[in-house]
């Protein structure tokens, strides 16, 4: 399992630490916070988590493991009926416990208006960095090599900057020359805002070099198959 999120930073345990707020973190050598790090921001490091009134997570618990009359919040999916996770509902439900679910935290508490708590966007980064690197392990299997083999999976960066530096390093080492020439505007803009160093047609923004790297990868991959239309 490499599932390495955490719902809270140490920096947001160290903000609820000064207001007198205990905090419960239980030790996880996956995480991608050290568990020192809790420690140092105050936090209370220990497996046993049956005193606390609130329960935070990410992704949804596995039903045996809700605790009776707790509070729990994360993200469920079980707000759309959605089967394989009803017996989670109803597990809370027997179970006397209240569930927070991120998907129904909106703005005024209404349905209409948009969720305060989203990983949609980060979500569709990472699986954009997994989708290359599953294009390059298709195209090896057929005999041909790609820069996109050299991109490691998204749950191997250590944040949205080195997923960025992973794309751009891909290409820049691996694109041939006769592909080089074709990509020189979009490579050098690319290239030079990863490396830190400020362009008058760009502004200090991760997330703009994420979706320009992007941009890259689609513009070889559309390359490639007009040079070979049958490669998909």
């Amino acid at each position: 399992m490499w599932e390495r999120r955490a719902p809270l930073g140490p920096e947001h345990v160290r903000e609820l630490t000064k207001q007198g707020v205990k905090v419960l973190v239980q030790p996880c050598k996956r995480r991608i916070f050290i568990d020192e790090e809790y420690k140092n921001a105050g936090a209370i490091i220990k497996e046993d988590i049956s005193d606390a009134s609130l329960i935070i997570g990410v992704k949804k618990i596995q039903p045996e493991n809700i605790l009776p009359n707790k509070n729990y919040m994360f993200f469920s999916h079980v707000i759309k009926a959605q089967p394989a996770n009803m017996s989670l509902l109803d597990t809370i439900l027997q179970r006397n416990a209240r569930l927070f679910d991120y998907e129904c935290i909106t703005k005024d508490g209404r349905d209409d208006t948009p969720r305060l708590v989203a990983f949609g966007q980060y979500a569709g980064m990472a699986g954009m960095i997994d989708g290359f690197q599953g294009l390059g392990v298709r195209l090896i299997a057929d005999g041909n090599n790609s820069p996109f083999l050299n991109v490691p999976f998204s749950f191997m960066h250590e944040d949205l900057q080195a997923g960025t530096h992973s794309l751009t390093y891909s290409l820049t080492y691996s694109l041939t020359h006769s592909l080089t020439h074709l990509l020189t505007h979009s490579l050098t803009h690319l290239l030079t805002y990863s490396q830190g160093e400020p362009k008058e047609c760009c502004k200090s923004n991760k997330q703009m070099q994420f979706h320009r790297a992007i941009d890259l990868c689609v513009h070889w991959s559309r390359e490639c198959r007009q040079r070979s239309p049958t490669y998909l």
